[in-house]
């Protein structure tokens, strides 16, 4: 077999994966499937699988490398973003986690220390305080303005 046709091959089969997943989607917005279903369905195992591998093959080069990890942080960004207005108290600690390494290659060694003595602390507070800990988990360690779900805000002033 030649390289020709095995990526002609593999485009085909990710052809194929994005179509049912594009199939996927369609379902689960008119509601024929529930997220449960659509997240055990193998062809985004197998895209996810895909993205991987072309993400390990980029990473050798410098400029995609840099890319790929400006893309990281945007994402650890959005899962912060996410915990904060959703009250996930756990994906907050969570995206704080995944923060610490860049705050410390970056020289913000004040929020590297404050950021890691928080996260140990907030890690203990299910033992040391519970009660603390259960109003956290609840949702109240931000401050919510209205009764919708994604409106919970933390404030920055």
């Amino acid at each position: 077999m030649d390289v020709d046709s095995s990526e002609d091959s593999v485009s085909a089969t990710v052809d194929e994966d994005l179509a049912t997943a594009v199939q996927l989607y369609d379902k689960l917005v008119s509601g024929e499937l529930s997220v449960q279903d659509v997240c055990t369905a193998r062809c985004l195992d197998k895209i996810q699988e895909k993205l991987e591998a072309q993400k390990t093959q980029m990473a050798a080069k410098r400029t995609s490398k840099l890319w790929l990890q400006y893309m990281e942080m945007v994402d650890i960004l959005r899962l912060f973003i996410k915990a904060e207005r959703t009250g996930d108290w756990m994906l907050h600690l969570k995206s704080l986690q995944e923060m610490l390494p860049f705050f410390a290659a970056s020289g913000h060694n004040l929020y590297a220390k404050s950021a890691y003595i928080y996260v140990q602390q907030m890690l203990q507070l299910a033992d040391s305080h519970p009660e603390v800990f259960a109003f956290f988990w609840s949702g109240y360690h931000v401050v919510r303005r209205s009764d919708r779900y994604w409106a919970w805000l933390f404030q920055t002033w």
